[in-house]
């Protein structure tokens, strides 16, 4: 049996036009997609390394507090001097830009304890706030101090 080939230009033909039209359609939603993913995992690495450093800033904050004589700590309702610090990632000195700046407060208040600690214990909160972008972000941190605590043995 001899099979014999057409010769014909449909058969030699390309994509259709329908057929163009559906790939770029979906090579379009494939680079969008993308480009989203990429976007809000930069976000959140950024976001998360303000997290980061608000949590430094904190813990270095509480760690010298720690070490302050009894006598700093008798005054109920002393709030410390507000504080900055900054935060500038490397690719902040390139731009110009002078990074993210935390804007906080120390606040020393009666610990909740039982009324025979009262006198020898105090609770100290450390309070961040900062902006990224437009969004407003807080962060606080709070330990207690007993008057014959850490102190005693550093100085």
């Amino acid at each position: 049996m001899k099979l014999f080939r057409k010769n014909s230009t449909a058969a030699r033909a390309g994509f259709s036009l329908t057929e163009v039209s559906v790939g770029m359609g979906v090579v379009g939603i494939v680079f969008i997609s993308l480009y989203s993913g990429l976007t809000s995992g930069m976000a959140t690495v950024g976001m998360s390394r303000e997290n980061t450093r608000a949590t430094q800033i904190m813990v270095e904050k509480l760690d010298s507090i720690r070490l302050y004589p009894w006598d700093k700590f008798t005054t109920l309702g002393y709030s410390a001097t507000p504080f900055t610090a900054t935060f500038m990632p490397a690719g902040s000195v390139t731009n110009g830009s002078l990074g993210c700046t935390y804007t906080g407060t120390v606040t020393i208040s009666a610990a909740p304890v039982a009324a025979e600690y009262k006198d020898n214990m105090r609770q100290i909160t450390v309070s961040l706030s900062w902006e990224t972008g437009s969004l407003k972000r807080s962060r606080s941190m709070t330990t207690m101090v007993a008057k014959d605590g850490m102190q005693n043995y550093v100085y």
